[in-house]
């Protein structure tokens, strides 16, 4: 969103059709004054909800509105307002893909299956996302053969063997002096049996 948007104000004639709109809904009059008066058209078409108490424009990524017991995600209001209410069982889905996006003609019901293979279609779902890396953070390929299964998910074996080796390194540099003298004695000590 371009930030030096400020929020559009609709014309009269806008405001009688929005009211008249609210009003089949049963959303009281001052509830879509309030989300209208607030809408940011950005020029991809999106439109989002500037917040009550700012001087700067920040988009929360799905603002709610609450009148009396009813609290609602304002892109389900501007459905409901544009459109009615959704059919049972339907959930409303963006076709633009914006989640903080309240145009209604970016909004259409469906079922949580068709917002799901909306998802698949458009290669948002988690696993298509982040896709199951195919080589460890070295470049070693998992293969069945250099690849371990632990709760957490897969090692890499060469990258433990390579960690096996570097520790040892360590181990020896750190406990140097201790184990050279422990070799010199055991040395002294074979020796010394090996003498008649």
């Amino acid at each position: 969103m371009h930030p030096n948007l400020k929020p559009h104000q609709p014309t009269a004639d806008e405001w009688a059709e929005l009211e008249a709109a609210g009003a089949r809904q049963g959303v009281p009059l001052a509830v879509v004054r309030s989300l209208y008066s607030r809408i940011i058209r950005d020029p991809s078409g999106c439109w989002f909800v500037a917040p009550v108490r700012s001087d700067t424009i920040f988009v929360a990524r799905r603002p709610d509105i609450r009148w009396g017991a009813t609290r609602m995600s304002t892109y389900r209001l501007t459905y409901l307002i544009a459109n009615g209410p959704a059919p049972l069982g339907m959930v409303i889905c963006h076709r633009c893909d914006v989640p903080a996006c309240v145009n209604p003609a970016h909004l259409f019901a469906g079922t949580q299956a068709e917002n799901i293979q909306d998802a698949a279609r458009k290669g948002r779902l988690w696993p298509q996302v982040v896709a199951r890396p195919t080589h460890c953070h070295r470049g070693h390929e998992f293969t069945p053969e250099n690849t371990v299964v632990v709760p957490t998910g897969r090692n890499c074996l060469a990258c433990r063997r390579e960690n096996g080796r570097a520790r040892k390194a360590r181990y020896y540099q750190r406990h140097r002096d201790r184990i050279n003298t422990q070799k010199r004695l055991a040395r002294a000590q074979r020796n010394e049996a090996s003498t008649p």
